[in-house]
């Protein structure tokens, strides 16, 4: 069966060669960077992320954060999620989608602000209230309002739950925000679909391009992120076994 799962990768603005790390994550398949300021104690605008926001930038990757209190964090780390130190890199990378994760938490309503200030601020919704997530979707950009969990924090059936009731009459805005936000936001839609009929060829094979510049990935077939996606094989496989086999001087699949 075809994996669902998108990773995402992680790396510390502290450490060595952060840029070249990601870079490795990059290759071994990530499509997003995922950083959380208050775990690995940094400030997001700090001088020396930028660099990363900067290569998202390039990659044409999400950059996904915690953002915003949620009330069980230490008074000493609660310092590095505080929703107005996310302006700097909202402001100062435009090129750069940062998804807000928790949408601000019990900063919800600052973090709405950062959203409808900036054109490249994501609200992810879990770990709000329904009242909070009410106030999201009445108030903000629905086209930059994406559905997550917190899973293992929070069970899946509450998060789901929320968004059911709050979108409750508005079939559109619930496929938004349960789907096609994100769908669009990872690129998931570029991806090859299987073959319909039982019967149909695959005539071509479509290939996610390497965007790197590193030097390491000379060979369009040396990275995975230059490799045919998952449904693309599947879709050879299934027309290879299909393929006629009374003639055995049939065509070979290209």
């Amino acid at each position: 069966a075809r994996s669902s799962t998108t990773p995402f990768g992680s790396v510390h603005p502290r450490r060595r060669r952060p840029k070249q790390r990601l870079e490795e994550q990059l290759h071994a398949g990530a499509r997003g960077l995922k950083l959380h300021p208050q775990l690995q104690k940094f400030l997001p605008g700090a001088d020396e992320a930028m660099p990363l926001y900067a290569l998202a930038a390039a990659e044409r990757i999400p950059v996904l954060w915690h953002c915003g209190p949620v009330g069980l964090e230490l008074p000493s780390a609660r310092k590095f999620v505080q929703v107005p130190s996310y302006e700097r890199p909202l402001a100062e990378c435009p090129e750069t989608t940062f998804v807000l994760g928790h949408a601000g938490a019990l900063d919800s309503d600052q973090g709405l602000e950062l959203q409808l200030r900036h054109a490249n601020a994501v609200l992810e919704v879990s770990c709000i209230s329904l009242s909070q997530l009410r106030r999201v979707i009445d108030r903000g950009d629905p086209d930059r309002i994406v559905y997550g969990t917190d899973w293992p924090f929070y069970h899946h059936a509450l998060a789901l739950a929320k968004v059911l009731v709050a979108t409750e009459g508005r079939p559109a805005l619930r496929r938004k925000i349960l789907h096609d936000n994100a769908a669009r936001l990872l690129g998931l839609w570029l991806r090859v679909r299987a073959p319909r009929s039982r019967g149909e060829r695959v005539r071509s094979t479509r290939f996610r391009a390497c965007r790197t510049r590193s030097r390491r990935c000379r060979s369009r077939y040396s990275c995975r992120r230059s490799t045919p996606t998952i449904s693309v094989f599947r879709s050879r496989m299934w027309a290879w076994r299909s393929r006629p086999r009374a003639c055995s001087t049939s065509p070979p699949i290209r």
